[in-house]
């Protein structure tokens, strides 16, 4: 038999066991979990890795020399403990000092979070914020403790540390005011920090420690110092409005006119500094002044004169000179013509009355110019010329121009074309067809190349006449437009008078192969090509022969055979060269 200290405890379970057995010298002990002993009185660990209570059986097997046995057992309990663990994770390393509580514990139930700052928290996985130090890094010892429903339980701690914070800040003063460009120095009194990044408000930046910034651009600025700690953690202080930069007057003007002529010059002066509304003091140069923005001055004599602006803000002020040249006078244009309209070609006399010029340029709108004073130009080509006249003289150039000053009629084009040009006498009767352009009145001038008493006179525009004089006649034809304007086209021997065309057919031939009178054909003339036919037919009708050549007769053959002796019948179509057509039939006795 034995006891125990304690039969039931949370794991791990440590027993002491006491043997109290009697008579016997020999003992062996199996704890129930695999492990056996032969010690007397042994110490054991019974070990519960699982959720529930573990029951362990032990069992004493006592024996004496003499080989008797006997045993005694006891059942001891091992209840499970919960294993504590848990992971803090910094949410944002750049944050206020949040961590993410991970509780890994196994078989617990309960749960209490000593954060090492005073504060508790019994959830499973709560969120904690630590204060953060602007003077050193901080560490906590944050500890847990995990129990179950057996009241057994486990502490486990951890260390947190958060960096010391740095606080961004540079010294601040009144709105300053300058002109640009303006140099602005930010003293930094940011402390715990690896570097830093200025905002200067107009897109510029710089990394340097102490912000030493030119700003350029007129207006209001504030700055922004963007401080990174040794996590490259930023933070940013920001003054909103720290300079107020003035635009810096710009002095200009213009003045009208650009190039004053005397006498009496007024010119207008025309403030274009920036920005406006500022204060102005002007120079004229010739011992005039103003304070007005946009004055005018009046110069009475000509020469350079120097004229000087003041612009000022109340804070800054520009200045600017420009010289300014009064010319002389301008010359006084003018001209007259002898003559501004009429017929092509033209020439047309141009007179200058022009004042204080010393020499001159005429455009004629042509193409052609000139540069006498007083020149003569002709015009060939129909239309309306600008008249222009550029004088130069000691006080520059001027021009006039004249707008359609010069007008310059069309010509009519005189052509015209015979129907026919050849006629036979009697009835030699021709046609002449007007080709002309622009014509409004017409007149032919018909006359014989050889017999000038034979003239003939015609005022149509397409005559009809007969002619009765055989021989050549020359045509001119005189056109007229509306604007009086004419023109004449003369074609020598254009017509021919032919005395009567004729037609003679022999009546017998002899294709005997002699050398006489072997073929047969008619004899021509006046008798155009074109159009000519000439037939022989046998008594039956049959064709045996058909020629449109002037100059082919027929040799008696048909087929590649002499024709018998007999007498044919011979047709003869054509026109004579006046246009008349006829046509001719008669027979012809073929001898052999």
């Amino acid at each position: 038999q034995f006891t125990v200290d304690e039969d039931s405890a949370c794991a791990p379970l440590e027993v002491n066991f006491t043997n109290s057995s009697l008579n016997a010298n020999t003992h062996f002990w199996e704890f129930g979990d695999g492990d056996t002993s032969s010690v007397l009185n042994p110490i054991h660990t019974f070990d519960n890795f699982s959720n529930n209570n573990i029951t362990y059986r032990t069992v004493l097997r006592s024996s004496n020399e003499f080989g008797c046995i006997d045993c005694d057992s006891l059942n001891l309990t091992a209840i499970p403990v919960p294993f504590a663990n848990f992971a803090a994770v910094r949410i944002d390393i750049c944050d206020s000092g949040y961590f993410d509580f991970v509780n890994r514990s196994v078989n617990g139930t309960n749960f209490l979070l000593d954060f090492g700052d005073g504060t508790t928290d019994t959830g499973a996985n709560p969120r904690h914020l630590f204060r953060r130090s602007i003077y050193n890094d901080t560490s906590y010892t944050v500890t847990l403790t995990a129990s179950n429903f057996f009241g057994c339980s486990q502490q486990i701690s951890r260390e947190v540390t958060l960096p010391v914070r740095m606080v961004p800040s540079f010294d601040t003063f009144p709105i300053q005011r300058v002109c640009q460009p303006a140099n602005i120095k930010f003293n930094n009194t940011t402390s715990n920090s690896l570097y830093q990044v200025w905002h200067f408000g107009d897109g510029g930046i710089s990394t340097q420690f102490n912000g030493n910034y030119n700003y350029i651009v007129p207006g209001i600025y504030g700055a922004k110092l963007v401080a990174y700690d040794q996590n490259s953690c930023p933070d940013s202080f920001e003054s909103f409005a720290s300079v107020e930069v003035l635009e810096k007057p710009r002095a200009n003007f213009s003045y009208n006119p650009a190039s004053p002529k005397a006498p009496n010059a007024l010119v207008n002066f025309t403030n274009l500094g920036e920005p406006q509304g500022l204060n102005y003091n002007w120079d004229f140069g010739d011992g005039n002044n103003s304070l007005l923005e946009d004055p005018t001055n009046l110069y009475v004599d000509s020469g350079l004169y120097i004229v000087s602006l003041v612009v000022n803000n109340g804070l800054c002020s520009d200045t600017i000179s420009k010289p300014l040249y009064i010319e002389p006078p301008f010359p006084t244009v003018d001209f007259t013509v002898n003559d501004s309209e009429g017929c092509a070609p033209l020439t047309v006399q141009f007179q200058q009355n022009t004042i204080n010029a010393t020499s001159f340029r005429w455009t004629f709108d042509d193409g052609v110019q000139s540069t006498l004073a007083n020149p003569a130009h002709t015009f060939t080509i129909p239309g309306y010329y600008n008249i222009t006249l550029r004088a130069t003289g000691p006080g520059g150039t001027s021009f006039l121009v004249k707008d359609s000053m010069i007008r310059i009629y069309p010509n009519p084009v005189a052509s015209f074309a015979p129907s026919p040009r050849t006629r036979y006498l009697p009835n030699a009767i021709f046609n002449l067809i007007d080709g002309s352009g622009g014509a409004v009145n017409w007149q032919y001038l018909v006359s014989h190349d050889s017999l000038p008493q034979y003239v003939y006179t015609f005022n149509e525009a397409n005559p009809q006449f007969e002619l009765p004089v055989s021989g050549y006649y020359t045509v001119r034809q005189i056109v007229e437009n509306q604007f009086g304007c004419a023109d004449t086209s003369e074609r020598l021997a254009l017509l021919y008078v032919a005395s009567e065309g004729r037609v003679i057919v022999p009546n017998a031939f002899t294709p005997n192969a002699d050398d006489n009178n072997d073929f047969f054909k008619p004899i021509l003339t006046g008798v155009l090509e074109e159009g000519y036919r000439f037939q022989v037919f046998d008594r039956w009708g049959i064709k045996l022969f058909e020629t449109t050549n002037q100059e082919e007769a027929w040799n008696g053959m048909y087929m590649n055979k002499p024709a018998v002796m007999d007498a044919y019948i011979w047709l003869v179509n054509g026109r004579f060269a006046d246009g008349t057509v006829f046509e001719e039939k008669g027979n012809v006795t073929l001898l052999r």
